[in-house]
């Protein structure tokens, strides 16, 4: 019966096919499992340098390395070796080698396209890039339950079939992206994705409304992620409040704002960039894909979009606090006025208003809570390096062996976090020889491990979830920041709110084990860290005053449930 499912058959099918190709498991393994290539000279060339290169291009080239390979071993053959008297032997070893290495370049078109090729929801931590949007709209959701607001959450068919545990607090509906199948997987690219889910996403959710109504649920507002600008539209077509929520921080917003409306004119040109109520930056300060220029143009078009509503929507909401963006948020106010609502952290670990919020209810990953908790019972307070990159991030195999190199030379306990489809990037037995000092698991309860009182350090890639939390429960945090706004949220860390330090990388971008050595040793141990470990705890504190009754945020939440029930006349 399963095999007649069409997605099991198109992962048959592909395995199949990439089998007959090359017979290899290792080859086809790794791509099924990581679209990334076999761990040869030419698969690591290819995924460290090759990977932007259009399918047209690659074949060209490799066709002009192949018969480059034939012509070279001709005149080896016909010129060298004849004139030179060379013995066979000399020549298999040294120069027929070669051309055969060369040569082998024939069959890389074929492991890129088999890669490309692999059957949607293959490569792991796709479907992480949803779970950093609805955990902080989810917890939302259950402080305005525990106003006594009834709330409906409305996800993609896809998403609601996949998803291994439902919020009891929220009733749950679907709408269609047009890929109810796969997903995001499913589709050509981002472009194709979000114009479908535009189109198809405004029809079913009008769909969704008059449902409702009909059976006397009818909506008042809908609160819409920015990446689905058009919610906005179906509520203005609905009669209903539309009410924007970034799960960015302002500052991050902010930037995008001056880029959507070109008073941030891209490429960057200046070695510094100044925008209202955000400290001086430079290019690397900036989320990636405005630093390097063209370097994710679909991905800069949807973040960008994001933005397109604020100052119309009704509401705008953000998970930060008041306090946190004070600069920002003020000077945001004459455009848009922005209330902050965050930190959208489990109650139980920052106000504990709600007795039962203990954690976000929403995991892709199973995490290992018993074995980590057990660890870390073991250590002494402030002992222990929590290091986590998040459920969508990706290691090159450079810095994650930087990375692991560091942990080893610190000489300090340090519990990682390496997903399963990170850890064939591991060096060999590290795991044996680290057994003393470390502990690697591919998921844990982060909450609770930032919370437990041995973590006297977080390396971190700086999503901004990650760090509120860090922010919320006071770990100093060791920044290295991957792509979009990590970076500029790394920046805040490092010099707004003086609560870790950023890394720096070499000139090729890696961040190498002395470094991290030295950033870790300055949080934890040295003197001059000791205004970070200060400033981390008062962060803790303002963070819990902030969704406290009556704190910043809660007040927000009062405004608008204020407005919702008395609309104007």
């Amino acid at each position: 019966m399963a095999v007649k499912e069409d997605r099991i058959v198109c992962h048959l099918l592909w395995v199949v096919s990439f089998y007959c190709d090359d017979p290899n498991p290792i080859k086809f393994y790794l791509c099924y499992q990581t679209h990334y290539l076999d761990p040869s000279i030419i698969g690591m060339l290819y995924d460290r340098l090759g990977r932007s290169i259009p399918m047209r291009r690659l074949v060209g080239i490799v066709q002009f390395l192949y018969a480059s390979s034939l012509l070279l071993d001709l005149v080896i053959v016909k010129q060298i070796i004849v004139q030179l008297e060379i013995s066979n032997e000399v020549f298999a070893l040294c120069f027929s080698s070669l051309a055969e290495t060369i040569a082998q370049f024939k069959l890389l078109p074929f492991l890129v396209l088999f890669a490309n090729l692999a059957p949607p929801g293959c490569k792991q931590g796709e479907s992480g890039n949803f779970k950093s949007h609805i955990n902080p709209m989810l917890q939302f959701a259950k402080r305005l339950r525990h106003k006594r607001i009834k709330i409906t959450l409305a996800v993609t068919k896809f998403l609601f079939n996949t998803m291994q545990e439902f919020p009891d607090f929220v009733s749950m509906e679907t709408i269609s992206d047009g890929f109810d199948e796969g997903g995001r997987a499913h589709a050509g690219s981002l472009d194709e994705y979000l114009e479908r889910f535009g189109r198809i996403g405004t029809k079913t959710l009008m769909e969704l409304v008059e449902k409702l109504k009909n059976l006397d649920c009818a909506i008042d507002c809908i609160i819409f992620d920015p990446f689905l600008s058009w919610g906005f539209e179906v509520a203005k077509k609905s009669g209903l409040l539309g009410a924007l929520f970034f799960t960015q921080s302002c500052a991050v917003d902010n930037i995008y704002y001056h880029v959507y409306t070109g008073k941030l004119k891209l490429p960057l040109s200046d070695s510094e960039i100044v925008i209202p109520g955000l400290p001086p930056l430079e290019p690397k300060d900036m989320p990636s894909v405005i630093y390097i220029h063209e370097s994710h143009p679909a991905a800069l078009k949807m973040l960008v979009n994001q933005v397109k509503h604020l100052g119309e929507a009704d509401w705008t909401f953000v998970n930060s606090f008041y306090e946190l963006e004070q600069e920002v948020i003020d000077s945001m106010a004459k455009f848009s006025s922005v209330k902050t609502i965050g930190p959208t952290i489990p109650s139980m670990y920052i106000d504990k208003q709600l007795q039962d919020d203990k954690e976000y209810g929403l995991s892709i990953f199973k995490p290992i809570t018993d074995a980590c908790k057990k660890w870390l019972n073991e250590q002494t307070p402030r002992s222990v390096i929590y290091v986590s990159f998040g459920s969508l991030a990706e290691l090159g195999l450079e810095q994650m062996e930087e990375l692991a190199k560091g942990l080893k030379a610190s000489n300090k306990y340090f519990l990682w976090v390496v997903r399963a489809s990170e850890e064939s990037k591991l060096p060999k037995i590290y795991a044996e020889e680290t057994l003393e000092n470390g502990l690697i698991v591919s998921w844990c309860p982060q909450l609770e491990v930032l919370a437990h009182d041995a973590v006297g350090c977080f390396i971190t890639h700086c999503g901004w979830n990650s760090t509120l939390e860090a922010l919320s429960l006071g770990v100093p945090m060791v920044a290295m920041p991957c792509w979009t706004d990590q970076s500029t949220n790394a920046k805040f860390v490092n010099d707004v709110w003086k609560t870790g330090i950023r890394t720096q990388p070499d000139e090729k971008g890696i961040v190498r084990n002395t470094e991290i050595v030295r950033c870790v040793e300055f949080v934890m141990d040295r003197d001059e860290g000791k205004e970070i470990r200060t400033n981390a705890i008062k962060w803790k504190e303002m963070a819990r005053e902030a969704v406290d009754k009556g704190g910043s945020s809660d007040t927000n939440i009062d405004e608008f449930l204020s407005a919702l029930m008395n609309p104007p006349i």
